[in-house]
C-alpha cells in the first residue's frame, strides 16, 4: 500500500511560483515574516494582491511542540530540534553555540513563548518613538495571545512572586506569555495553546490566498535598476527565479545578511553590530515542608539600573511539559529553572560575513562569524550571576554544583538564539542597514523583519518586538502599494 501522505498546510511548488510575479515576496516562516503576511492578509483580504513565501527547510510541526501530547522534552532537544538545525560552532569558534534553523514556522516550534517588551531605557535612542512603538506592540501581543495569566492563582507564583519584591526586587512580575489560555471557551476551539508562526499562516491562509512553497532556500536578491525584483531560490536542486515588487527577508540574525551579502545589495552596515544575549543558567531547588503547588513564570525585567533580565520556571521541567514529568508532590522538592539575559553592546566589529573561498553545495558562501565579549559584556555577566544568587537566596532556592560546576553557570555564545542587529535599522546608511521602517537604505522594495532589523536587543526576549516591528513594516508597504 502506498503510504498515506497529505500536507497539513497548501503548498506550491516553487517552479510554479517562478511563473508568476507577486506583489510581495516574503523569505521565511519565522516569527517576522509570518507577521508580515497574517498583517497583509488583515489588509488585503479580497483584495485581489498576489503574496508568496518560501522556507528554506521543510514541514517538521504544525504547531509547537508543547501542543503535541506525544512530543517530549527529551525528544525536543535530542531529535525534533537537532532535525532542523545545523550547528556551526566547529568552524566558528567565535561562537561556538551557534546553529542555523531550517523549518516551517522555524524557532517558534521550540520557544519559551516568553514575550516581555523591551524597556524604555533600551529603545530611547531608535528611530520610532515608543507611542509609536506601544502602538505595535499591543497589535503583536492581540495576535500573538499574549497573557500574563499563565500561571494565575498559582499558590508557587504568588509565594516567590512575594519574595522577590520583599527582598529588592520590586519590578518582578508574571512574565508575559504567548499562550492561548481560552482554547476550549465560549464556542472557540483550537488545536494549541502556545503560539509559533504556524498560528499565523493559519490566519493569513482564510484571508488571503497566498502561495507558500518549502523546501526553498533563497541565495539572491534580485535587483534592476537599484531596485528589489525578486529573488533566485534552490528548490529540488533547480534554481527558479521568482520575480516579485517587494520582496521582505525575514531568514534570522544569520542568514538575512549571508543573503544580502552574497546578492551584493550595498551597505557597509549589512552583517556588522552581531549582539546576542549572555545567557547565564542555574536550577535551583526549594527545600520546604509542604512546597506550594502551581506553575511559576517569573520575569525580573532590565532596568536602567540592571541591564539583565533574570526569568524563572518552575516546577522544572513540569512547566513545559507536565506529560512527561508530573508536579512534585507531597513534601517532594521543587526545582526552579533561572535563566539570566545580559545585556550585549552592540559594536560594529562584531559581524557576519562571508568565507572568502568555501561554498556550499548551492554555491552560497559559508557564513563566518567575528564576535567577541567586551570588557563591559564581561562585567555585565558577573553582575547577572551574582544578581541571581541573590534572587535563590531571597527565594529560599539552594544553587548546588551542576556537571561539576557551579551556579550559576554562563554560557558560551550562542546558546540563547538570540542572534540580531545585523541588518539594523537607523536614520544614517553609515551605521545601519534599514531605514526606521525595515526598507534597506537606497534599495526600495526591499525589507527587512526579523531579529537581523532590530537597533539593539537589551537583556528582553526579542520575538515580541520583531513581531511588532514585522507588523509596522507590513502597514508601511501595503500604503506604498497602495494599500
Amino acid at each position: 500500500m502506498e503510504p498515506y501522505r497529505v500536507e497539513w498546510i497548501p503548498l506550491t511548488p516553487a517552479g510554479e511560483m517562478a511563473e508568476r510575479e507577486y506583489d510581495v515576496l516574503i523569505v521565511g516562516s519565522g516569527a517576522g515574516g509570518a507577521a508580515v503576511l497574517r498583517r497583509l492578509a488583515e489588509l488585503w483580504g479580497g483584495r485581489g494582491r498576489k503574496v508568496g513565501m518560501l522556507e528554506a527547510g521543510g514541514l517538521l510541526l504544525p504547531t509547537h511542540g508543547q501542543n503535541l501530547p506525544t512530543v517530549t522534552a527529551d525528544r525536543v532537544v535530542t531529535e525534533l530540534f537537532a532535525r532542523m538545525s545545523t550547528p556551526l560552532g566547529e568552524r566558528l569558534p567565535d561562537y561556538p553555540d551557534a546553529k542555523l534553523t531550517f523549518g516551517l514556522g522555524g524557532r517558534t516550534l521550540f520557544w519559551t513563548g516568553g514575550t516581555p517588551r523591551m524597556p524604555a531605557c533600551e529603545t530611547a535612542d531608535w528611530p520610532l518613538s515608543r507611542q509609536e512603538l506601544e502602538r505595535y506592540y499591543r497589535l503583536a501581543e492581540q495576535a500573538m495571545d499574549v497573557t500574563d495569566g499563565f500561571a494565575g492563582g498559582s499558590a508557587l507564583q504568588d509565594v516567590l512572586l512575594s519574595r522577590l519584591r520583599e527582598h529588592g526586587y520590586p519590578h518582578a512580575a508574571a512574565l508575559p506569555m504567548a499562550v492561548r489560555l481560552d482554547a476550549a471557551r465560549g464556542g472557540r476551539l483550537s488545536s494549541g495553546s502556545v503560539f509559533s508562526s504556524i498560528d499565523h499562516l493559519a490566519y493569513a491562509q482564510y484571508r488571503m490566498p497566498f502561495d507558500l512553497a518549502a523546501g526553498a532556500r533563497v541565495t539572491e536578491v534580485l535587483l534592476d535598476g537599484g531596485r528589489a525584483a525578486g529573488v533566485k531560490a534552490v528548490s529540488g536542486g533547480r534554481t527558479q527565479v521568482i520575480h516579485a515588487r517587494t520582496v521582505v527577508v525575514a531568514a534570522g540574525g544569520f542568514i538575512t545578511p549571508q543573503i544580502l551579502l552574497h546578492s551584493g545589495v550595498p551597505g557597509q552596515a549589512i552583517g556588522r553590530y552581531l549582539t546576542n544575549h549572555s545567557t547565564v543558567r542555574a536550577t535551583g531547588r526549594l527545600r520546604e515542608g509542604s512546597p506550594p503547588e502551581g506553575p511559576a513564570v517569573i520575569n525580573v525585567p532590565q532596568t536602567e539600573e540592571a541591564p539583565y533580565q533574570i526569568q524563572l520556571f518552575g516546577p522544572a521541567p513540569h512547566y513545559a511539559y507536565p506529560r512527561e514529568h508530573p508536579a512534585p508532590v507531597g513534601d517532594g522538592p521543587v526545582d526552579v529553572q533561572m535563566n539570566g539575559f545580559a545585556r550585549v553592546e552592540s559594536r560594529v566589529e562584531n559581524r557576519v560575513y562571508l568565507d572568502p573561498v568555501q561554498l556550499d553545495a548551492d554555491g552560497m558562501p559559508l557564513l563566518q562569524v567575528a564576535f567577541t565579549r567586551s570588557s563591559r559584556d564581561l562585567e555585565t555577566i558577573d553582575r547577572t550571576a551574582q544578581a541571581m544568587r541573590q534572587a535563590a537566596g531571597a527565594l529560599g532556592l539552594s544553587l548546588e554544583e551542576a556537571d561539576g560546576a557551579s551556579q550559576p553557570k554562563a554560557l558560551p555564545p550562542g546558546d540563547d538564539n538570540h542572534e540580531a542587529c545585523t541588518c539594523r535599522m537607523g536614520r544614517h546608511p553609515d551605521t545601519s542597514a534599514a531605514d526606521p521602517y525595515g526598507q534597506i537604505h537606497g534599495v526600495p522594495g526591499l525589507y527587512i523583519a526579523d531579529n537581523s532589523l532590530l537597533p539593539s536587543i537589551g537583556a528582553a526576549n526579542p520575538t515580541l518586538t520583531t513581531v511588532a516591528l514585522a507588523i509596522r513594516t507590513a502597514d508601511c508597504i501595503a500604503e506604498r502599494l497602495g494599500g
